[in-house]
């Protein structure tokens, strides 16, 4: 998969633990093209007091 400085797809997983007791999941998706970008993200709590439904976002971008 290229890197995200030359282009083409970027997948970056995460889970990560805060101080409060709370782990949180997400998975971010990156696609930059010569004149396009695209992104999506996905996120949730799975573990914790704050656990809740998931959050995720969608967008893009067209260069003229």
């Amino acid at each position: 998969m290229p890197n995200q400085q030359n282009g083409g797809w970027s997948v970056n997983p995460n889970v990560a633990a805060d101080d409060r007791g709370n782990t949180k999941a997400s998975i971010n998706v990156e696609h930059k093209g010569q004149d396009h970008d695209f992104y999506a993200g996905w996120g949730k709590v799975i573990r914790g007091p704050n656990k809740a439904k998931p959050t995720w976002n969608v967008g893009g971008r067209f260069r003229w």
